[in-house]
């Protein structure tokens, strides 16, 4: 039996090779008009479906193999012929829709500035069942907390909480929340990398 493969050598960490990690990214892309969006999205289901049915008629020939006649290449000719028109299509609806698209990019402020931002908008509190005012159990005030976390974790584009509010006023609620927790996750998750050995199903 050949000797198992020695794991490459990771470098030793220094405290300089932590202080070299980059800061969290996530990116948020926005299609910035519907209509384009809508229309690549019909298109690449209208080319999904083109190529399951060429795939319906390709396989349908090769159970007939060799007795396949002109009537069945005929049908799959025509098969392959729809699915590149739509494809066809789907591209240039894609094309179209890159060319309606940004990309808004967070980046993590680092865990002194997120938690002063907290402190600066801290929970309002909440009347109970009973009228007594009673304290929020809520880590901030969402309302002032969520704009200017986007805005200060935004850096593609750079936006002021003004304006990011502006966006959280104009916007319905899933797109503001696509931001929202974008900018969240940017700042509360990690990026964790494993590496498995998957010749014996362990990692290391």
């Amino acid at each position: 039996m050949a000797p198992a493969k020695a794991a490459a050598k990771r470098p030793v960490p220094t405290f300089d090779h932590l202080r070299k990690k980059q800061p969290l990214e996530r990116i948020v892309r926005i299609a910035l008009n519907d209509e384009v969006a809508t229309a690549y999205h019909e298109a690449s289901e209208a080319a999904g479906k083109a190529e399951l049915a060429l795939k319906a008629v390709e396989a349908q020939a090769q159970r007939r193999n060799g007795s396949a006649g002109p009537d069945t290449e005929r049908a799959v000719a025509a098969a392959r012929a729809e699915f590149e028109e739509f494809k066809a299509a789907a591209e240039k609806a894609h094309k179209a829709l890159a060319a309606e698209t940004v990309e808004v990019r967070f980046r993590a402020l680092g865990r002194k500035a997120y938690d002063e931002l907290v402190r600066a908008h801290p929970p309002k509190d909440v009347a109970g069942e009973d009228g007594k005012v009673k304290k929020s159990t809520d880590p901030y005030e969402y309302e002032t907390f969520a704009p200017a976390l986007v805005a200060a974790c935004c850096v593609e584009p750079e936006m002021t909480v003004e304006q990011v509010q502006t966006l959280f006023e104009e916007w319905n609620a899933a797109e503001v929340m696509e931001l929202w927790v974008a900018a969240l996750s940017v700042n509360t998750q990690r990026r964790v990398v494993e590496f498995g050995n998957f010749s014996n199903g362990t990692r290391g």
